[in-house]
């Protein structure tokens, strides 16, 4: 261990210089100071850079920012920016990035105990992604808010349809003006914004898929889908696959204009995220009209007869359940729906997997009931 000079400030400090990096540390004693020293190789060892390390968790944070602004809304931006400036930057803005621990995220989350689940979910959300990229460009080696879990409140996860909603919902898509894209989406599972841009050449006739390649951004424009592995082929079920091409029009024509040509599903422009909202509003309208809801003068009245937790998204959180319910294995099920990696799908698979074990559960105990008059002929052993 080589010796260490204590300052006047009652740290022990070392400059050096290690393949073209400078590594510039301070400690309380010799042994921590050597340690740290340590660590800042193993860091350079490996890759990390250490340039950068002296930046604070604010700096780092209004550069994700900047980052970020041309891909989002003025609103979302917004969004971000308060989290930032309203939860993290009081404690940890002025330390280095490199600096802030597991404890100091927690401090912050446990500390906003007052707000909601949602909040709280998303001052990690956003703590996260600031030290993400910051893990990216080589300035960490780890990212601290991803070992930190946050519980959001019971029932606020999407859901899937149940099979009473899925019946509603298939009989009401056979005469809503809408219902072939709802189908799309249901047999599918592919984004909502990522129909947006699809054209009849999207489809290949030969296997019977869907080409996703483009989905509608928040600016309200084209672009790439939601990540590097949402560019995939989705196959088609052939029932309604016969069905999409009942109405094939030119390859060039979208599947799922905002305007339609009378009596035919062509014309049209691109959809925007309040033309989809619009669309899904009218078919749980037909639903709840179909479930027993009264009208009157054109207009709903009395309570909805359907969940208020039925939204458009349990339709791809249907088809993931789908895809579990038929067999598939989880690797092609990650791929078919353009996820970057099995989390969402693992969840859906062991949710589907307990509520089988559930039922099955309940029907053995039903079985082996003494009130069963079955039961007793179908094994243990006999009393002699």
């Amino acid at each position: 261990m080589a010796k260490r000079e204590k300052g006047k400030d009652g740290y022990f400090r070392a400059k050096i210089k290690y393949k073209g990096e400078t590594i510039d540390v301070r400690s309380q004693s010799e042994k921590e100071l050597e340690e740290k020293i340590r660590q800042k190789k193993n860091e350079i060892d490996s890759g990390v850079s250490v340039r950068g390390k002296d930046a604070t968790f604010k700096e780092r944070g209004d550069a994700w920012l900047e980052l970020k602004k041309p891909d989002i809304t003025y609103p979302v931006y917004k969004a971000y920016k308060t989290t930032l400036e309203k939860y993290a930057y009081p404690d940890i803005g002025d330390m280095k990035i490199s600096q802030v621990t597991k404890s100091d995220i927690l401090g912050i989350i446990s500390g906003q105990a007052e707000q909601s689940a949602w909040t709280r979910a998303r001052i990690g959300m956003v703590m996260s992604t600031v030290f993400a990229l910051a893990v990216e460009d080589k300035i960490i080696t780890s990212n601290p808010v991803s070992s930190v879990k946050v519980k959001l409140p019971s029932g606020s996860n999407v859901r899937s349809l149940t099979d009473d909603e899925v019946k509603l919902l298939m009989s009401v898509c056979e005469h809503n003006p809408y219902g072939l894209w709802i189908e799309m989406l249901y047999y599918t599972g592919i984004r909502q914004q990522e129909s947006v841009p699809l054209t009849w050449g999207r489809i290949n006739k030969k296997t019977k898929t869907v080409r996703i390649y483009e989905a509608l951004k928040a600016t309200g424009k084209i672009g790439d889908p939601k990540n590097a592995y949402s560019f995939r082929e989705v196959v088609i079920p052939d029932d309604f696959y016969n069905k999409l091409m009942a109405r094939e029009g030119k390859p060039d024509e979208l599947i799922f204009p905002t305007e339609h040509i009378k009596n035919t599903n062509r014309g049209g422009k691109k959809m925007t995220r309040k033309a989809m909202a619009r669309r899904w509003k009218s078919i749980l309208r037909d639903m709840d009209i179909l479930s027993g809801r009264k009208t009157e003068r054109n207009k709903l009245v009395g309570d909805s007869m359907l969940a208020p937790d039925l939204t458009l998204l349990c339709l791809r959180h249907t088809y993931a359940t789908n895809l579990c319910r038929a067999g598939i294995d989880v690797k092609t099920a990650i791929s078919l729906m353009g996820h970057s990696d099995a989390d969402m799908i693992m969840k859906i698979y062991s949710d589907y997997t307990k509520d089988q074990e559930r039922k099955a559960q309940e029907k053995l105990s039903a079985f082996f009931s003494p009130e069963n008059e079955e039961s007793g002929s179908k094994g243990g052993s006999d009393n002699k």
